[in-house]
């Protein structure tokens, strides 16, 4: 199998078997990923979606979740940590997600939609956006909605 029977100079018979083994390991590793990812495709369909949620977009447009997909046959969801109306700023470790993913949105939206989704106002969120500068991220307020408890981004009791 290629790389396994390569050697590189000076290199001690002990290390090439050695990475000979890490190699193979590699391919079964990938080959496993490849397995789980096909029992992954072969789901069958989910649960019944429960309930008929609207967002609020950061535009002021409610839209529901199925608009959300914008035509694409997936959606990736983030649950944004911000509140500012129970007193709860943004979390540090989001921001600096969005700030990174704000740059690779539009190469991932180009196979799947995106919604940042956060139970922050629209309005709040609307700010947040213009002072850090996410113009790719598709940001929507959850407020008021069921959707963080029913599909597990917070628990009952709002943690």
């Amino acid at each position: 199998m290629g790389g396994f029977d390569m050697n590189i100079p000076g290199e001690s018979a002990e290390y090439r078997k050695a990475r000979a083994a890490l190699l193979q390991a590699e391919a079964n590793l990938r080959a496993e990923v490849e397995n789980v990812a096909a029992l992954r495709r072969a789901l069958p369909e989910g649960a019944a979606r429960a309930a008929a949620y609207s967002f609020q977009g950061v535009d002021g447009k409610n839209s529901a979740l199925e608009d959300l997909f914008g035509g694409k046959p997936s959606l990736f969801i983030y649950s944004f940590i911000f509140e500012p109306a129970a007193g709860q700023g943004t979390c540090p470790m989001c921001c600096a997600f969005l700030d990174s993913f704000n740059g690779a949105a539009p190469h991932i939206a180009d196979r799947t939609a995106i919604a940042v989704i956060a139970k922050a106002s629209a309005k709040d969120l609307s700010e947040l956006v213009e002072d850090r500068g996410w113009s790719n991220l598709p940001m929507y307020s959850s407020a008021g909605g069921s959707s963080n408890t029913d599909y597990n981004a917070e628990s009952a009791d709002g943690g």
